[in-house]
């Protein structure tokens, strides 16, 4: 009796030993991020359509992003990439492809053209866009001005969230490589008409980012992980 005791007891205590750590594991909190930053803007790019397909070629497309007063990264930065989407409004299938492009500070302003002076230290990331969702389905659409400074020309928008996803790599002023991950909500258009001033259809195209002031509260953010 008492060998089987003693039996049950070692094979108790191997059970335990197995599950444990398991359990631990399984607990384990996920690793925070080594900086976020809030998404602030996003600029138009050169946007060029590929041939006669629904993909649009993006180039030299900045996100805006303000990090604070971070350790990893501080103050505003831009984040410029390269990308080539699908722009289908019909399938609903917005902006989805993947993405290539660096991530510089923003030192300040040229004072004579306005252009951002951007910092030497760079971030190269790729990834991917994945397609935009509709966030206010069930609202009413809104009205947005594409043609500030001027004569105001306003057209039905709706709330697009866009998850960006990849990974980051220090090449200049820095070392360390890592993942990174985002939403932006985004201002997409739905219109079929072509306004000659613009250089592209604006159906199913990013206008802006929605304002993080807007009675909706949506914060656009971006985190970096080791």
């Amino acid at each position: 009796m008492k060998r089987k005791v003693l039996l049950v007891g070692l094979i108790l205590a191997m059970t335990l030993t197995m599950v444990l750590p398991a359990m631990a594991m399984a607990a384990k909190p996920p690793t925070p991020p080594i900086t976020s930053g809030e998404i602030i803007g996003i600029t138009e790019g050169n946007v060029l359509q590929a041939g006669n397909s629904d993909r649009w070629l993006v180039r030299d497309r900045d996100i805006v992003i303000d990090f604070g007063s971070g350790a990893f990264l501080e103050g505003y930065y831009f984040l410029t990439y390269h990308t080539n989407v699908a722009v289908d409004v019909e399938n609903e299938i917005l902006q989805a492809g993947n993405m290539q492009g660096f991530v510089r500070q923003l030192l300040g302003h040229d004072t004579e053209t306005g252009e951002p002076i951007l910092s030497d230290k760079t971030l190269n990331v790729r990834g991917a866009i994945s397609p935009a969702v509709k966030w206010n389905e069930f609202l009413p659409d809104f009205e947005f001005d594409i043609n500030p400074g001027g004569s105001p020309i306003y057209v039905d928008v709706n709330i697009y969230v866009i998850h960006v996803e990849g990974k980051w790599t220090a090449v200049k002023g820095g070392v360390g490589n890592g993942t990174f991950n985002g939403d932006i909500y985004v201002l997409i258009v739905e219109d079929d008409h072509d306004y000659p001033f613009l250089p592209y259809d604006l159906d199913g195209h990013v206008l802006a980012v929605v304002p993080n002031e807007s009675p909706f509260f949506l914060e656009s953010y971006i985190e970096l992980y080791n």
